[in-house]
């Protein structure tokens, strides 16, 4: 499923159902991500958040699932594969400059 998810976020024809808040792609991904530490998902799902970040609904979705705080988490572990380490970095910076703060009520009115 992330394979298709990866492929699927280079395409502009389904962004809109990684925008989509009914659907909640992007959370469902970083849970993966969060449970996972195989380095094959790690990297795909990392390039997946990096696929969607310069859409300005699904950084928003990204802001909400706090990504930021899980690249950063990531960030802390060893990888093997030093491709991961640099698109950790290049995500932490990106996220960290444009991330969005959002509080409880926030995310409750974004999702109704």
């Amino acid at each position: 499923m992330c394979t298709c998810l990866w492929i699927l976020s280079y395409h502009s024809f389904a962004i809109q159902f990684f925008q989509d808040f009914n659907l909640n792609v992007v959370e469902h991904i970083a849970k993966i991500l969060d449970f996972s530490n195989k380095e094959k998902i790690v990297r795909m799902i990392a390039l997946i958040f990096n696929n969607l970040k310069n859409d300005e609904i699904c950084l928003e979705h990204l802001s909400m699932i706090n990504a930021l705080n899980l690249v950063i988490k990531l960030r802390n572990r060893p990888w093997v594969d030093e491709k991961i380490t640099e698109l950790l970095k290049n995500l932490f910076e990106f996220f960290d400059e444009h991330y969005q703060e959002f509080s409880s009520f926030d995310k409750w009115k974004k999702q109704v």
